[in-house]
């Protein structure tokens, strides 16, 4: 698992290739000629339907953004499996592991968020709203799981009365869920949107719970 965030890390640093970028520039060129206002104006071009080129070029650019979408869920799976490996192991008192499979976890998020980025550029180059509001969306989500994730660390922390990561783990927690809300709120997915409000304010209580638990331990230790 570290040699693939090595891997990716390499990879996601990268600009899009030379073969992505000149099949974008032929559907922009096209769109341009035919005066199409996005793709799925110009996939109804009577002279495109039956062309194999255009056809290919379509083909390629659909690839392109579900590969970079997949990468995106793969990694993210990765530091979802490797942050619950360190909860356990520092139940355990293995904290150097702990501390590595938590490092690994950062990593992981962050270039899976790299990834749907890329994917979410060609998608919008490609001016195709379904293709960008799926990608948006499963953005979303993994922001979304990674609040939920990063909510129940918090928590953990508190019981083990770390309190200044338990802290750290809140904020990061509610930074995810703002984002995944920021998203949400640009597509027509209200049940979603009401998920994470519930989630924010879920994460709201917890927040106070923690701090009236600790001053009250503190009153008490006066």
């Amino acid at each position: 698992m570290y040699l693939n965030i090595e891997n990716a890390e390499i990879v996601v640093k990268q600009e899009l290739t030379k073969q992505e970028t000149i099949a974008l520039e032929i559907v922009y060129h096209s769109m341009e000629f035919y005066g199409a206002g996005c793709f799925e104006d110009l996939r109804q071009e009577p002279n495109l339907l039956n062309n194999v080129f255009f056809q290919a070029i379509r083909n390629m650019v659909l690839e392109y953004i579900d590969c970079y979408s997949n990468l995106g869920i793969v990694l993210y799976k990765f530091a979802l499996t490797t942050h619950r490996l360190g909860i356990i192991d520092e139940r355990e008192g293995k904290l150097i592991e702990s501390n590595k499979e938590f490092e690994y976890c950062q990593r992981s998020f962050k270039v899976s968020q790299d990834f749907f980025q890329t994917a979410l550029v060609i998608a919008t180059r490609f001016k195709e709203d379904k293709l960008m509001i799926n990608v948006l969306l499963s953005l979303a989500c993994r922001h979304y799981f990674r609040g939920i994730t990063l909510h129940e660390l918090g928590i953990f922390l508190h019981q083990i009365i770390k309190n200044n990561e338990s802290k750290e783990a809140f904020g990061e927690s509610k930074t995810s869920l703002n984002k995944a809300l920021k998203i949400l709120t640009k597509l027509p997915f209200e049940q979603k949107i009401e998920e994470v409000k519930k989630a924010i304010h879920s994460l709201e209580i917890s927040e106070k719970s923690c701090c009236t638990f600790i001053a009250r331990f503190l009153i008490e230790l006066a």
